[in-house]
């Protein structure tokens, strides 16, 4: 055989052995790096929350004024149906009521609370606390605490400041609308004062002079 032709059958079995080897290769890693990935989500929990709560002020003149914040977000890779439960306890740590609701979270929730299911509780002045407690994934469980006062003198001095302030607006609402009223009367007189004095000068040149 030509060993020129020798040469190219050895080229061409190097090269199909080549293209086998870097094929078998690819398969290999694409194989590596499902596995990987499998193990990395398999490592990630379904559901996973970091909450938080609190409330706007702790010392309020009544149950009406008591309002709060609380965020949920959500590290898991899956929608989560999150069970909360809000508490109200009174400085015994007696519970006075509580009101079970459920949220949705995809990926991060806010809520606003405002307590109205609270709202028609006539309660005394003293130490109270609001919990928040929530429950997901069967079985995890994360409970928040805010103590709060109510205070007759809170409430007392909020409305003695808006006495004030009704007071001095009044009495300036008052001395506007008499500075107005005489300063209208002066323009008058003075009006009447000059027309006064030039009646008064016509006549004057209208008189004839005594000879």
């Amino acid at each position: 055989m030509d060993l020129k032709l020798k040469i190219k059958k050895i080229l061409y079995q190097l090269s199909i052995i080549f293209f086998t080897l870097s094929f078998l290769t690819i398969i290999g890693t694409s194989n590596s790096e499902s596995v990987i990935l499998k193990t990395h989500n398999e490592n990630i929990p379904k559901q996973l929350f970091d909450i938080t709560f609190n409330i706007y002020k702790n010392q309020i003149g009544d149950i009406e004024q008591l309002s709060g914040y609380g965020t949920f977000e959500n590290f898991g890779y899956e929608t989560t149906q999150l069970q909360y439960t809000l508490i109200l306890y009174d400085s015994n740590v007696q519970k006075v009521l509580s009101v079970d609701k459920i949220i949705t979270v995809q990926s991060q929730e806010s809520l606003s609370f405002e307590f109205e299911e609270f709202k028609d509780l006539e309660l005394e002045p003293g130490k109270y606390s609001i919990v928040l407690s929530t429950i997901y994934n069967t079985d995890v469980k994360d409970i928040f605490i805010q103590d709060f006062y109510i205070s007759n003198f809170y409430k007392d001095s909020i409305q003695f400041i808006l006495f004030v302030v009704f007071t001095i607006l009044i009495f300036f609402t008052m001395f506007f609308i008499v500075f107005e009223v005489k300063k209208g009367k002066t323009k008058k007189e003075n009006k009447l004062i000059i027309k006064e004095y030039l009646i008064k000068n016509k006549k004057k040149k209208l008189k004839p002079n005594k000879k």
